[in-house]
């Protein structure tokens, strides 16, 4: 019997030497016999929970745990791994409470892993809260655990608490500054801010730090989509399938920039196997809803979407996704007070996810600029600091409300062959940052551009041109669709005073309505607030009407409801105030093919059509607030 005892025990020390070097399968044959031999032996049982985590056999995990538990249930240590074999089982209800039970016997800084792990089952249980506050406490426990930083700033991201996931993820960054993880996480956090220069530096880096890693890819994939760099999108996207061929994820990412292109046969067979699948994963579904609508496929993919949306661990930000496709399915199909049902719910969760944050098109600074440029910036401001621009006629300003036409106006434009579509850029309201941030006497923009000298303005106007050339050295003329540069037409008379500038003019309450029904980042967070749009909107006409008044600048206006009901002569109009000559092309804008950086990228893929215009009546009965807000001026 001694002898038996000596040779299990000497098993078991030769087993552990075997797993410390990480060779987990000899060990376990080893363990397993002295298991079979010494049924009650706690110590070889959890030597063998050891060996089967390290090849990561998470069921026989929980077998040895479940062991080690009837002998002893006081085994806080293996309650912790029952929780982490759970959880990677898909059995994130049971890992809670496995995690509970370890949690009411840890004590001190050995809590926070505990902590931290409770938070990912958390997550899996559609908890999140719950699990926000299990990572805030594994961190107060371990102010320099990684992984719970990292995971938090990935929830609070989610979730449209960017500014302190960022500031998460830069201490994350700082503990490990080799990793790639805490990069990928962060360049989504300035995605989710259309900071798209401070995206892509994060993403290839990341990429950098981690070529083989399938999400680092993923990720960078994702940044170029959003910057609408749809090649070197589809570039990572192969990239990261070629090292995680089976992950639904990244089909459905490719998937979408060829949907988006309007390769859809092409998408539609990339996603095809998956949707065999007893239980189509959510992303596939997804963009099987967007491509529902080209056959007979809308009833299925509502189908799919509702069970989706029923889940009690659905992610916000997909539950919002599928909640404005169920939308536009609903919309398309005539069902209006579903939609609308959809619609609501959606941009309810929108304004969840905005709650307390402050962004640059917000009620607040938006109104703040308006009063600013109509009480201090009148005819003899401008007409003071005007003389001093460059005479370029290169730039094509096309600016009004979103959803007015202003997509429309640039593939027009961009049909013609002189003319290259740059889409929507951010440098006019950079450069309106950049001049308020250096301006001495603390001044407001725009009254703060009384300080710029004569050089000052050539130089900034220069660094617009700049920015032309790098996006296209060749066109004769480039066309900059960003609809709020409407907040800077003051600047932008300035500083290009031969730019031509395009203001599209759309009924109130169709542009109100498209844009409710649109997706827009969190830059705009009038968007998902009827009244919050009325409110912008006469922000808007104000602005626009006092700079009428007081800029010696040409303007010229589209109509989009007139250009809807007699395309040539509008686009004729439209092509001679651009002093372009007349192309036939434009009248077929549908079959350019170029990358559209607009939610309007499906509308400008096909010939002008009448069922937009009016489409608000459909909804009357929805948009009191709107109505309200528009009503009051």
């Amino acid at each position: 019997m001694d002898n038996s005892h000596a040779a299990n025990r000497a098993k078991r020390r030769k087993a552990q030497r075997l797993i410390e070097q990480g060779r987990f399968q000899p060990a376990s044959l080893l363990l397993i016999e002295v298991c079979r031999a010494r049924r009650d032996d706690v110590d070889a049982w959890c030597s063998l929970a050891q060996a089967y985590r390290g090849m990561r056999q998470f069921s026989d995990v929980e077998q040895c745990c479940r062991r080690i538990l009837e002998l002893n249930p006081q085994e806080h240590a293996t309650w912790v791994l029952l929780g982490r074999a759970l959880d990677v089982l898909g059995r994130p209800a049971e890992a809670v409470a496995a995690l509970e039970h370890a949690v009411a016997q840890g004590s001190g800084s050995a809590d926070a892993e505990v902590c931290h792990l409770l938070g990912n089952a958390l997550i899996g249980c559609g908890r999140r809260s719950e699990a926000i506050a299990r990572y805030r406490q594994a961190i107060r426990l371990r102010p320099d655990y990684f992984e719970a930083l990292n995971n938090l700033a990935s929830v609070l991201r989610a979730d449209g608490q960017i500014e302190e996931a960022l500031d998460l993820l830069a201490r994350a960054h700082a503990l490990r500054p080799e990793q790639s993880l805490p990069l990928q996480t962060l360049a989504m956090a300035h995605l989710a801010l259309a900071q798209h220069d401070a995206a892509r530096l994060a993403a290839e880096r990341a990429v950098v730090l981690a070529p083989d890693d399938a999400n680092a890819h993923r990720v960078l994939a994702n940044v170029h989509y959003h910057g609408y760099r749809f090649d070197a999108a589809l570039e990572s996207f192969d990239r990261a399938l070629a090292a995680a061929p089976d992950q639904p994820a990244l089909i459905a990412g490719k998937a979408a920039i060829l949907e988006r292109r309007g390769e859809l046969e092409a998408a539609q067979a990339l996603i095809a196997p998956w949707m065999k699948a007893a239980a189509v994963p959510p992303p596939i579904a997804l963009i099987f809803a967007k491509l529902a609508p080209i056959g007979t496929q809308a009833a299925t993919a509502i189908g799919l979407l509702e069970r989706l949306l029923a889940r009690p661990d659905v992610d916000p930000q997909f539950a919002i996704d599928c909640h404005y496709e169920l939308g536009r399915l609903h919309d398309a199909g005539g069902d209006y007070e579903r939609a609308f049902e959809h619609f609501a719910a959606a941009n309810a969760a929108q304004r969840r996810l905005r709650s307390g944050a402050v962004h640059d098109l917000d009620a607040s600074t938006v109104r703040q600029l308006v009063e600013t440029t109509l009480s201090q910036c009148d005819r003899g401001f401008w007409e003071q600091i005007s003389g001093h621009g460059l005479e370029s006629t290169r730039p094509i300003f096309v600016l009004g409300m979103p959803r007015s036409g202003t997509t429309l106006i640039e593939q027009i434009l961009s049909s013609h062959p002189d003319v290259r579509g740059a889409g929507e850029l951010e440098t006019l309201p950079a450069l309106a940052q950049t001049i308020a941030a250096a301006d001495g006497a603390g001044r407001s923009y725009p009254a703060c551009l009384a300080g710029l000298s004569a050089l000052d303005v050539k130089c900034y106007a220069q660094q617009y041109l700049d920015r032309l050339g790098a996006l296209d050295a060749q066109a004769a003329r480039v066309v900059d669709k960003l609809p709020h540069n409407f907040l800077h037409l003051g600047l932008l008379a300035t500083l290009l005073p031969q730019a031509q500038v395009i203001h599209t003019r759309r009924d109130a309450r169709d542009t109100c309505l498209s844009i409710f029904f649109t997706k827009f980042n969190q830059r705009t967070p009038f968007a998902s607030d009827l009244a919050a749009l009325g409110r912008h909107y006469r922000q808007y006409e104000r602005l626009m009407r006092h700079w009428y008044e007081v800029l010696d600048k040409s303007v010229s206006v589209v109509d989009y409801e007139q250009l809807i009901a007699d395309q040539e002569t509008h686009t004729r109009r439209l092509l001679d105030v651009c002093g372009l000559t007349w192309a036939p092309q434009c009248l077929h804008f549908e079959d350019t093919r170029r990358d559209v950086d607009s939610p309007s990228y499906r509308q400008v893929r096909e010939p002008l059509y009448q069922h937009a215009v009016g489409r608000w009546r459909h909804y009357e009965r929805y948009l009191t607030p709107l109505f309200e807000a528009l009503d009051a001026g």
